[in-house]
């Protein structure tokens, strides 16, 4: 398994509670597919699944061009809902970055950009020993959320 399906994976994973099917890429609706080939021309989808995500069926693809790769989210109608790339730490916004190092005695190990409604956010997981935690932040670098990502709820 590659760091970024990988590292993709840890992050959504609060997402795995919903109820998540997989898509053979022509299944997912025509929309949606038209809106990947005019607005990714060029990509190639690897994966494609289907979720209902707070009452609204959500059709997500895995799409990779030379060495990007990102995880996007329509709508049926083809609007997109969100599109997320795993990113260096070093590349996120200098106040991104500033919050990071308040947390003391935690080392920053991924990262997530994440686009939904125009807005953008920013994932990342922190370790202190054993100990792991998922920041999510806004290009300001205000803390929208925090949970523990040690795998015990």
């Amino acid at each position: 398994m590659s760091f970024l399906v990988a590292s993709f994976l840890l992050f959504s994973s609060h997402r795995a509670l919903a109820a998540e099917t997989e898509l053979k890429v022509t299944d997912l609706p025509q929309p949606v597919q038209a809106a990947i080939a005019s607005t990714y021309a060029g990509w190639t989808v690897g994966e494609a699944s289907t979720e209902k995500e707070d009452g609204q069926q959500r059709y997500e693809a895995g799409i990779k061009l030379a060495d990007r790769s990102l995880d996007v989210a329509f709508s049926a109608d083809g609007k997109l809902l969100e599109e997320e790339e795993m990113m260096a730490i070093t590349a996120l916004p200098a106040p991104v970055q500033a919050t990071i190092v308040t947390y003391k005695g935690w080392t920053a190990k991924r990262a997530e950009r994440s686009t939904a409604n125009g807005a953008t956010a920013y994932e990342v997981l922190l370790e202190q020993g054993k100990k792991r935690m998922e920041i999510a932040m806004d290009a300001a670098g205000a803390v929208k959320s925090k949970e523990n990502a040690d795998g015990e709820n």
